[in-house]
Parts: structure tokens; C-alpha cells; sequence
């Protein structure tokens, strides 16, 4: 047994068709349960995409900044804005 409770909508997708019609504000509850599930297994699928985008950012480990090369690139930015100051 896959669910502990069943609801109206299970029991009318078993069922089927009434021998006679729903009343109308049965209709638009049903409707409006359905719409929602829609709304939720969308948000649902967009949530897990959007966690499945941003995992592999989050369990890739951390760089490893040579500082030699950091010290250069900072020397070089300043005698590259000290090169136009004088100009």
C-alpha cells in the first residue's frame, strides 16, 4: 500500500465517472486541489533542478592561491596604474 489515507480525487480516479453529476462546488474543489498539485510538482521539479545546478558548486573543493603568483599579479597592477599616472 503506497499511501496511509485516500482522498476524493484517488477515489474518483478508481472509480471513475458518477452515475449522475458532482455538484458544482464539488467540481471547482476538485479542480482547485488539482491545480495546486500542478503548482506544487512544478515548484518541486524547479527547487531540484535549481539544487542540482548549484551542488557541484558547493562540494567542489577549495582553490589553492599560489601566493608568488598573487604577489606578481599585484605588482603588476600597480606599476601598470603608476605607468598611466605619469602619462
Amino acid at each position: 500500500m503506497s499511501k496511509e489515507s485516500i482522498t476524493l480525487p484517488d477515489i474518483l480516479r478508481v472509480l471513475g465517472d458518477r452515475p449522475y453529476p458532482l455538484k458544482e462546488n464539488v467540481r471547482e474543489y476538485l479542480q482547485e486541489l488539482e491545480e495546486r498539485k500542478v503548482k506544487e510538482d512544478e515548484k518541486k521539479e524547479t527547487d531540484e533542478k535549481a539544487a542540482a545546478a548549484n551542488t557541484p558548486l558547493e562540494n567542489e573543493p577549495p582553490t589553492e592561491v599560489n601566493a608568488e603568483e598573487s604577489q606578481k599579479t599585484e605588482e603588476e597592477a600597480i606599476n601598470k596604474d603608476a605607468k598611466l599616472e605619469s602619462k
